[in-house]
């Protein structure tokens, strides 16, 4: 009961940010699967500074994406940065087949 408590009040509190409720286990177990996979995509593209800037996930998803899109794909794969400023691109995808090339970029930066 406690859990359920903690999870609403999470979600409830204005401005909580993605940092705050990466921290809370029962928020992050209580997410569909595709905002999980998204909050994760974010935890992984963003600094803890920014992560602190947003307490939606579909902004910072947003935001990350357009990133990724923009500056970590080109460097991996051309022609899949190309692909991916079309319509119809699983960003989340890429992300997941090339996440250690990803990992790399991210480091050097």
């Amino acid at each position: 009961m406690t859990a359920i408590i903690e999870v609403s009040n999470v979600r409830k509190r204005s401005r909580v940010s993605l940092k705050e409720k990466l921290m809370c286990e029962e928020y992050v177990n209580s997410l569909s699967e595709r905002r999980y996979k998204e909050l994760m995509f974010v935890r992984d593209i963003m600094s803890d500074e920014e992560l602190e800037q947003y307490s939606s996930i579909a902004v910072a998803y947003y935001h990350a994406k357009h990133r990724f899109i923009e500056d970590i794909l080109p460097r991996i794969d051309g022609e899949l940065a190309a692909a991916a400023k079309g319509r119809h691109f699983n960003t989340l995808l890429v992300y997941d087949i090339n996440r250690d090339l990803v990992k790399r970029v991210i480091d050097k930066r």
